[in-house]
């Protein structure tokens, strides 16, 4: 009797123990097909919007942008960024009331005459707009801005430059939450608008004093996107000090920007850093750029031979790829050395390698060309892609 009633105490602990994991398991179940009912729910109520949206129908969603949904005024405002609208005096003005990240986004693929700048400026000024409005204000304004607009751009970059640690950033143009925002328009203004007055030192300062790698980058995107912008003299030698302090711990990004700009100023630090540098310590886009900057270097041929010596021998396909280029755009007659390892050739390269080298060989050794084509390799290369032909 005793072995009974321990047996059934036993099986009574065991199902006691199972019970929460049943339960658990029940649950589960319900949340995840509470879960699709809801997402199902929300597909049926956003396919008017897509299908407005797929037309290009204006007056529709229009209309869904003040509907009581998020998903769908969200949805509607993404579909109104797609294309040219009719009325964008009627989207300024739902795009001000909706105050939205998507609203300011459809607004910013529009194109907005000097009135309209002005009527975002004004807003700007007069509200003085929280965080996400204010993001919104610098994607607009980056994109579409005037010349106000850029001489505003101008005026909060100084303003930032020079703030006080106390400001309050709740409403601050120079928010932290909103400063690369603000980076990465003033860049796009200073694309758009590299002749008119810009404080270079005002931007590179700001880029120095952030702790943000992103915003570092972004305060130099227009410098590295306008290839017409020259530095003074005496900002480049600061970024050259910068580079030299911080190049260790630097955002990857943020070097490639370095890089490109040392070789637009024809500065010698480029083919320092190139020879110096060792293989693993630079990302493969970092040596891409690099072996583009010396295109633009008209330095010494002797360090940029080294320099493009060097980055021939990378284990990176494109990195080759570009330092073969490189050469050809530097070079109409390309030095022993350098011509000796560029003309390397092996069936086993990628074939823009391949037809890289075989241009050099041309412009080198015609003879070479022909003699190696009807070689074993050289069969073998035609048999692979005969293009190269």
């Amino acid at each position: 009797m005793a072995q009974i009633n321990f047996f059934s105490g036993f099986v009574f602990v065991v199902l006691l123990l199972a019970m929460p994991f049943q339960s658990a398991a029940f649950e589960s179940a319900t949340s995840s097909d509470r879960h699709s009912e809801e997402w199902s729910q929300l597909v049926d109520i956003l396919m008017p919007v897509w299908t407005a949206a797929s037309h290009r129908d204006e007056q529709q969603l229009i209309s869904f942008v003040t509907h009581n949904h998020p998903e769908i005024r969200n949805a509607a405002w993404r579909g109104l960024g797609n294309f040219s609208v009719g009325n964008t005096d009627r989207l300024l003005d739902l795009a001000l009331e909706a105050n939205l990240a998507t609203a300011w986004f459809a607004l910013s693929t529009q194109f907005l005459n000097g009135v309209q700048i002005q009527r975002i400026l004004d807003y700007a000024s007069d509200t003085v707009p929280g965080p996400e409005n204010l993001s919104g204000v610098y994607l607009v304004l980056g994109k579409q801005g005037d010349d106000a607009a850029h001489s505003w751009f101008m005026n909060v970059a100084e303003r930032c430059l020079h703030q006080d640690g106390g400001v309050p950033s709740e409403d601050s143009f120079c928010a932290s939450e909103v400063r690369f925002d603000l980076a990465l328009a003033v860049s796009r203004s200073v694309n758009r608008h590299h002749q008119s007055g810009i404080d270079h030192a005002t931007l590179l300062q700001l880029a120095m004093q952030s702790e943000d790698v992103m915003e570092q980058a972004a305060w130099m995107y227009g410098w590295y996107r306008t290839p017409a912008i020259r530095l003074p003299e005496e900002v480049i030698a600061d970024m050259e000090q910068w580079i030299a302090s911080e190049w260790p711990e630097a955002y990857g990004l943020t070097r490639q920007y370095w890089l490109a700009l040392l070789g637009r100023h024809q500065r010698p630090m480029l083919a320092q850093i190139v020879i110096s540098m060792p293989v693993e310590e630079l990302h493969v886009l970092e040596w891409v750029e690099s072996a583009r900057a010396l295109a633009n270097w008209s330095g010494s041929s002797a360090r940029a031979d080294q320099a493009l010596i060097k980055l021939l021998d990378s284990p990176f396909d494109q990195v080759r790829v570009t330092a073969l280029e490189t050469t050809l755009a530097r070079y109409v007659h390309i030095s022993t050395a350098l011509r000796e390892k560029a003309m390397v050739l092996s069936p086993n390269m990628p074939p823009m390698e391949q037809l890289s080298r075989l241009r050099i060989a041309v412009r080198s050794d015609p003879d070479m060309v022909s003699s190696y084509i009807f070689s074993e390799d050289g069969v073998d290369i035609i048999k692979n892609a005969p293009s190269l032909v």
